[in-house]
C-alpha cells in the first residue's frame, strides 16, 4: 500500500474568479457554503498571504468540534491561487485555482 495518494476533485462554478475568489477568503461569505448541513462553521478566520492563516473549525450537533487549522503556504492573487498545509494531517494539502 503506499501513502502517495491523491485526490483530485474540480468543480465548474458560474461565477467570476473575483467573487469566487471573495467566497474562498471573506470569513463571513465562507461559513455559508463551506459546510453541508447540518454541520456548522463555528469558527472562521482566513489570512490569504503566504504564511497566513485558514483555520476553519466545523462542528456537528451532538459531537466535538472538527478542528484543523491550515497555513497557507502560498498565495498568488493575480491567480487566485493558493494551497493549504493542515497541521493535524500534515501530508493533507489542499489546493485551489481560482
Amino acid at each position: 500500500m503506499t501513502n502517495d495518494l491523491t485526490l483530485t476533485l474540480t468543480r465548474h462554478i458560474n461565477a467570476s474568479p473575483a467573487t469566487v475568489w471573495r467566497c474562498w477568503t471573506d470569513p463571513e461569505l465562507l461559513v455559508k457554503w463551506f459546510a453541508p448541513d447540518p454541520v456548522e462553521v463555528v469558527t472562521c478566520e482566513v489570512d490569504p498571504t503566504p504564511g497566513g492563516l485558514f483555520n476553519v473549525i466545523m462542528q456537528m450537533p451532538g459531537h466535538d468540534p472538527m478542528v484543523g487549522p491550515c497555513g497557507l503556504r502560498s498565495c498568488r492573487r493575480q491567480r487566485r491561487a493558493f494551497g493549504l498545509d493542515c497541521g493535524p494531517w500534515p501530508r493533507l494539502c489542499a489546493e485551489s485555482n481560482v
